[in-house]
């Protein structure tokens, strides 16, 4: 059958979405953003992967299992129809405060100066880790083997955070876009535009999040009609940055990988900003997010009764998360680690686009149609929860709505990001709590 399954399946969730938008817009929800990156990770991709025929790094369109492909888009439909419809049911004292223009009108009130210091602070960080350590994005394993140990604390914490921080800042920056007038708009759509390198620096992924988040906040507080000829113009400059991005990404892979390696030694970023041959090959023989959902119930239909992993992945990740200054001798396994032995299988094979739905398929079988709507309704709670608590405190709101949005936006590698949020909501919520101690004893002293 080759693609057919594929094409089929990942078209008609992207029909469904946007058969969805058109009756939502532009009154969106916190539920949404999940839903539209969804549909961007498992609709988008796969239906250009699936206008490839050939073997990537784990489907193969001449050889595969097409119940399997239509079990992990089933599994996607139902989960996001539960959860929605379970929303919808929310008292309205939790959902204002889950409003996407409630957000943005929150977003946009955050000082100038902290924003751009957030920026500034980024690029600063960026440019040590360079020059003092040889450390340019994402360090492959070989070489955290030899130089991990040689790394300060404070550098390798902020690298686990890096990626939520230039999604905060391009976040604020976007508010601020869609409500400025005049200069100011022209100030803050350069702002962005020069930022958004280092959004990029870490892989594609955050540029893809920051770019969408950006063009949703934009359409959104404008109440730009979603349906409509002129917007075909963003959504092509929108592609064409991704694919300019890439090329450069994919240009200079290896470069910015290894550490120490000179960037004078590259080529000219106009020649590889232009080469998309690289990009269209890596697009071929890339792991979509959705392959992994795809081994694992190819896995479990092939193997009743095998396939799980008992839960462990969900309590490694939860020791993943645990600061090493608070646990300095702890161990754990990776997600590969487990599943490779559950699946007898080599940990190349297993160690790719992981996400909230295919790790509670591997860890619960099919619990996971209602563990994942559970957590992702609990989540809406304690976001409202806090944001009630931090309104008249925009910097506080702006850090605690993202940290929660991070793990529904980036729906690749989501589980572990969920533990890693709550650990830096109790780091937020500890100095909101001593800033509100320090003002109110200063006010009583004042008094």
């Amino acid at each position: 059958m080759g693609n057919i399954p594929l094409l089929f399946c990942s078209l008609l969730l992207l029909c469904l979405t946007l058969l969805y938008f058109k009756r939502k817009w532009p009154d969106l929800d916190v539920i949404d953003i999940f839903i539209i990156f969804g549909a961007l990770y498992f609709g988008v991709y796969p239906f250009v992967r699936g206008l490839y025929y050939g073997k990537g790094v784990v489907f193969d369109s001449a050889n595969n299992n097409p119940w399997a492909v239509v079990l992990v888009y089933l599994q996607i439909i139902l989960i996001i129809i539960i959860t929605r419809t379970a929303f919808r049911y929310f008292p309205d004292q939790i959902k204002k405060y889950l409003k996407v223009k409630t957000l943005i009108n929150q977003w946009s009130k955050i000082s100038n100066a902290a924003v751009i210091l957030l920026c500034g602070l980024l690029i600063l960080f960026q440019l040590i880790c360079y020059f003092k350590y040889g450390v340019k994005s994402h360090i492959l394993p070989a070489d955290f083997a030899k130089i991990g140990k040689d790394l300060p604390y404070w550098l390798t914490s902020i690298r686990t955070i890096y990626n939520f921080l230039t999604l905060s800042a391009v976040i604020a920056m976007a508010a601020k876009l869609s409500l400025a007038k005049n200069r100011s708009r022209y100030f803050w759509l350069a702002t962005i535009i020069l930022f958004l390198p280092f959004v990029a620096y870490y892989g594609r992924k955050a540029f893809v999040n920051a770019v969408v988040m950006a063009a949703l906040i934009w359409l959104v507080n404008n109440e730009k009609k979603l349906f409509r000829l002129k917007n075909l113009a963003i959504v092509a400059l929108c592609v064409l940055g991704f694919f300019v991005a890439s090329n450069l990404y994919q240009t200079y892979r290896s470069n910015l990988q290894t550490v120490g390696v000179s960037l004078s030694q590259v080529e000219n970023p106009v020649i590889a900003a232009l080469n998309f041959a690289l990009t269209l090959q890596n697009l071929k023989d890339r792991a979509g997010t959705w392959e992994f959902n795809y081994l694992i119930l190819d896995r479990q239909m092939r193997y009743p009764g095998k396939g799980t992993t008992d839960g462990q992945i969900t309590r490694e990740s939860m020791k993943n998360a645990t600061p090493r200054i608070l646990w300095p001798g702890k161990t754990f396994r990776t997600p590969p680690e487990i599943m490779a032995q559950a699946f007898e299988a080599e940990q190349d094979s297993v160690s790719f686009g992981t996400n909230m739905i295919g790790i509670a398929q591997a860890d619960f079988g099919f619990w996971s149609m209602s563990i994942v709507p559970l957590t992702i309704l609990l989540m809406m709670i304690l976001m409202s929860g806090l944001l009630k608590v931090t309104f008249n405190y925009p910097v506080f709101f702006w850090l605690l709505s993202v940290t929660i949005l991070n793990p529904l936006i980036n729906i690749e590698e989501n589980n572990p990001e969920i533990f890693f949020m709550l650990r830096n909501i109790m780091g937020i919520m500890a100095i909101f709590l001593s800033y509100f101690l320090v003002k109110k004893v200063l006010v009583r002293a004042g008094d």
